[in-house]
């Protein structure tokens, strides 16, 4: 008969299969990939010991697999460290950061049998509901922080999340493959069970004799972020792929003083006097003289060469035809266009299509969408909305 153990043990069984199956890519982010494929191993024993408890015979006969629960604390941590080094993939750790860790030993001091918590004789109760209820109100205490601490490194991993989300509309054109929204959608899963974890055992603190067993939540659970990392996560693509240094702003020596003038973005010199740049880029060196130099050639660029029909174009790829370094492109484009370079470049493209739309009536819209250097047509129908108003169907029937 299908129970809440044979749930654990389907979970905790592709979880295994998961394991390998990260640590097998051969590309991408290994680092990320190990640190996730460590998050998927804790989610996994944990269920695997579940499934022991929820047995017939009870869990508390497997002493030794029954006090592994205190890897549990891991899992928070392991999940922020898997968002960190995805989205920072020149991150570097450091010893200090196995703190996050501390709470792993802690907590198997205090689960050891015998310990100020559980007592020594645990092969004398059948299961968890048959402890003494000061017994049960004491591991759930202990419970409790393993999901607080998740609630709060899943908060996190959102923040380093939406920073991300910034860093990549100043580097790409299209993200609908780089966006992580499968990511985000783990974390959110996580925030929200954890959330519902620790409400559900405060409750049980006062309410011991519950019919439900104390753990079916967290058993469905751990099951559906199993299946869902191995349904989605596998999936993510390669994000940043240009060298090093490119990723983060390359910042300039500031000029000596004495010196009579610097050497420009355009190979030639610029005056001593230049105003403040904004506080983002107060280290980048740039004179507004550079960054008008820079703005007359990217605007030239776009206008003769169009490099935006170019599907998925980087902010490096467009550096390099303009013949400038990536973040002071950047820097250029949010200064006189206010702009992200995701937003100037597909305005660019937005324009073309709309010009597409008005005099080649016999173009589909999704051909204008490939013309126009978008990867997709949802994702066109998406921007032009946004910034026309209209979808293209209807701009094209208004302007027939």
């Amino acid at each position: 008969m299908f129970s809440l153990s044979t749930l654990a043990l389907m979970g905790a069984a592709q979880g295994a299969i998961l394991i390998f199956a990260v640590l097998g890519v051969g590309h991408g982010n290994r680092r990320a990939n190990r640190a996730l494929a460590a998050f998927i191993a804790v989610l996994s024993l944990r269920l695997f010991v579940l499934a022991l408890e929820y047995q017939a015979e009870g869990a508390l006969h497997y002493r030794g697999l029954y006090l592994v629960l205190h890897f549990s604390y891991a899992i928070g941590p392991l999940l922020y460290l898997y968002v960190r080094l995805l989205v920072e993939p020149q991150w570097r750790l450091r010893w200090r950061h196995a703190l996050h860790l501390l709470p792993v030993p802690v907590a198997a001091l205090l689960l050891l049998p015998g310990g100020p918590l559980l007592p020594g004789d645990l092969q004398a109760y059948d299961g968890f509901g048959d402890l003494p209820q000061v017994v049960q109100r004491r591991v759930l205490v202990v419970s409790i922080p393993v999901f607080v601490s998740l609630a709060c490194y899943s908060l996190r991993s959102l923040y380093r999340l939406r920073s991300y989300r910034r860093r990549i509309r100043e580097q790409f054109s299209a993200l609908e493959s780089i966006n992580l929204n499968w990511l985000r959608t783990l974390v959110v899963l996580c925030l929200v069970v954890a959330v519902l974890t620790v409400l559900t055992d405060l409750y049980r603190l006062y309410h011991l004799s519950m019919e439900m067993p104390r753990a079916v939540f967290s058993v469905v659970a751990s099951v559906m972020l199993i299946y869902y990392i191995g349904l989605r996560g596998l999936r993510q693509p390669l994000i940043f792929e240009q060298d090093a240094g490119e990723a983060e702003p390359v910042q300039k020596e500031p000029v000596r003083q004495g010196n009579s003038a610097e050497l420009s973005a355009d190979g030639g010199e610029a005056s001593e006097q230049s105003s403040p740049a904004p506080a983002k880029y107060q280290n980048s060196g740039l004179s507004d003289e550079q960054i008008d130099a820079i703005w007359r050639r990217l605007e030239n660029c776009m206008a003769e060469q169009k490099p935006f029909l170019q599907a998925g174009i980087k902010l490096a790829d467009l550096a390099r035809l303009v013949g400038t370094r990536p973040n002071y492109l950047s820097q250029t484009i949010n200064s006189r266009s206010q702009a992200s370079f995701f937003d100037y470049v597909n305005n660019f493209r937005i324009e073309y299509a709309s010009g597409l739309l008005r005099s080649c009536q016999e173009m589909s819209i999704s051909e204008v969408a490939m013309a126009s250097g978008f990867n997709s047509q949802n994702v066109f129908n998406s921007h032009f909305k946004k910034k026309t108003g209209s979808t293209p169907t209807q701009y094209r029937k208004k302007n027939k």
